[in-house]
């Protein structure tokens, strides 16, 4: 008998359509099971438990204008249920203008988003940074030609957030690889490179992109239509996956206090998430000139770390002895060794490359952070703005606001977010104090001695010391 139900919709095999030029070709690789979506293809097989199938109908030099002619077709003929892009880097060295690109994108993106059952099918992908390449040598100062692929990469990023897709940056591991990851031509990676991108992409956005397959997977009788409706099957605890989520509190002892001090540090970590999302939004947004857009991140990024400042009374609800008839259990895990708020320090500029050699961390996670430090930061992301709209400087944001209003806004957004950021290490310090004393800290640092030492930290020195400078205009 035909396999019917779930049984016959796994029999299908899921199709990937994998769209772009060269990069996404495989280009420089040794052979089209190197590149970058047959790697990918694999992954999701091994998690999904399912047959993927790569339609790549990529071709090498092709712009937005080529795929959204010759690709965007394809779409109807092959009805995919995953769909990756990356394309742009022969719009930046054929110099066609960003609001050229920027609409060549709008329209895949648009075409792509009506092709999917859900926007999480749709994983948005960053040009690599090839202004590091010898091939680059010819298409203007190496500077120029980077600002012009992060530019890009920051419109389709803002561009693909609008539209719910997974978004993987590339990058900054094709800067950190450099020459040392390129094939013999100069310009395309070689296997080695596509394998780390295969790597990044999957740590970032993998999971939830296979996740999101499973749930579309799921039998008719299981699928939600809507939300929320009486006679419906998703579930407020299914969509949320709760199950998974409660499961995730294991404390080490019998204790009463330490399942406290795991759902308040957990929730740290997914408030952690969520500000990086605001955080790497914001920086896009600023880069793409979308100054709204920015402000709105950043305001909801100070209001999440408002809360973290309030989160710490929980924690003052422990009493000391308390915390001490679990705390041995800890050792050696630390808050030192959180990934995440090395990263939201990373992005907002204080970045220490010393602190990957201190960190025992997997090598997922130390090739995040070493992505973060490649990145640009908020603080880049702000003087490109500036210096879209004639480079004022920061004193002129405050008198001239009729002509620098927005600006200035943007810099106040920024600086909300340095300003909630420290509030909450000094509230941090307290509560620490308020816990061990002087006590040593269990990862092995020196505890409140250590942490007081990073309250003076400042993301954006230079938007403090502007307010120094300030003086009442000379009205005589």
């Amino acid at each position: 008998m035909p396999p019917n139900g779930q049984d016959a919709e796994r029999s299908e095999p899921v199709r990937y359509l994998a769209m772009g030029d060269s990069y996404t070709i495989g280009t420089g690789a040794s052979g089209p099971d190197a590149a970058f979506p047959s790697r990918l293809r694999w992954r999701l097989e091994e998690c999904v438990g399912r047959t993927v199938e790569v339609v790549n109908p990529a071709v090498d030099g092709y712009t937005t204008a080529d795929v959204v002619r010759d690709q965007l077709p394809v779409l109807e003929r092959v009805r995919p249920d995953l769909i990756s892009v990356l394309v742009g880097a022969n719009d930046v060295a054929r110099g066609y203008s960003l609001d050229d690109y920027q609409r060549g994108m709008r329209t895949i993106y648009a075409a792509v988003a009506r092709a999917v059952d859900a926007p999480a099918g749709v994983l948005a992908v960053s040009m690599p940074d090839w202004s590091v390449t010898p091939a680059a040598r010819g298409f203007g100062p190496p500077d120029e030609l980077r600002t012009r692929i992060e530019t890009c990469n920051a419109i389709a990023q803002v561009e693909a957030r609008a539209r719910g897709f997974l978004w993987a940056d590339v990058s900054g591991v094709s800067r950190a690889l450099g020459r040392q990851g390129l094939s013999g031509d100069g310009l395309h990676p070689d296997d080695r490179q596509y394998e780390a991108w295969t790597e990044a992409i999957w740590s970032a956005v993998g999971t939830r992109w296979a996740d999101g397959l499973r749930a579309r997977s799921a039998p008719p009788d299981r699928r939600s239509v809507a939300f929320g409706e009486q006679g419906r099957k998703l579930s407020y605890g299914g969509y949320l996956r709760l199950p998974e989520l409660l499961s995730l509190q294991t404390p080490r002892t019998a204790q009463h206090d330490e399942l406290l001090f795991i759902v308040v540090h957990q929730a740290y970590e997914l408030w952690f998430r969520l500000v990086l999302h605001e955080l790497e939004g914001a920086r896009g947004a600023m880069q793409a000139g979308d100054v709204y857009a920015a402000q709105r991140y950043l305001r909801r990024v100070a209001a999440v770390e408002r809360l973290l400042v309030e989160q710490v009374d929980v924690l003052d609800t422990m009493a000391p002895q308390d915390f001490l008839a679990f705390r041995s259990e800890l050792a050696p895990a630390s808050g030192f060794q959180s990934v995440q708020f090395r990263e939201i320090e990373f992005i907002s500029g204080l970045r220490d490359p010393a602190y990957l050699d201190r960190l025992e961390g997997t090598d997922e996670e130390l090739e995040r952070l070493r992505s973060r430090l490649q990145e640009p930061t908020l603080w880049d992301a702000f003087q490109e703005l500036l210096g879209s709209q004639g480079s004022p400087r920061l004193v002129d944001l405050f008198w001239d606001r009729a002509r620098y209003g927005e600006l200035f806004e943007v810099s106040e957004r920024l600086l909300e977010h340095d300003q909630a950021f420290g509030l909450w290490r000094a509230r941090h310090v307290q509560m620490v104090e308020r816990q061990i004393g002087s006590k040593t800290g269990t990862g092995g640092s020196t505890g409140v001695e250590y942490l007081r030492t990073t309250l003076p930290k400042r993301f954006f020195p230079d938007l403090w010391q502007v307010r120094s400078e300030l003086e009442l205009p000379d009205r005589g």
